[in-house]
């Protein structure tokens, strides 16, 4: 099995979704998907629907980006100057908290 395959595999698997569910989201045919599965690649085009329907990036279908955000975050900010990673993890947190809320005009009173 390919590296792709694997990981369509195992976004499937983790979405619950069967082949048939995932080939009728993305308008293909179940037999694409198995052949995905054993060792196929998809065309260039589906990549970003398969991608979307599996709520990952096209980089981790093919293996290449880890999904959850505290390590990804936390490996970025540790890279870089202590200033300047504070300010960015603070930006982050106003967005968070502005989006958890719904609330955009609380962004007026954030300079």
């Amino acid at each position: 099995m390919s590296v792709i395959g694997e990981q369509i595999k195992k976004y499937r698997v983790q979405k619950k979704y069967t082949q048939e569910n995932l080939g009728s989201i993305i308008g293909v045919t179940t037999q694409a998907v198995s052949k995905w599965e054993r060792g196929g690649t998809p065309d260039a085009e589906v990549l970003p629907l398969l991608a979307d329907a599996l709520g990952v990036s096209i980089d981790a279908l093919f293996g290449r980006e880890e999904q959850d955000i505290r390590i990804i975050l936390s490996k970025k900010l540790s890279k870089m100057p202590g200033d300047e990673a504070f300010r960015l993890a603070f930006n982050y947190c106003w967005s968070f908290i502005v989006g958890l809320t719904g609330d955009e005009s609380i962004s007026e009173n954030f300079v």
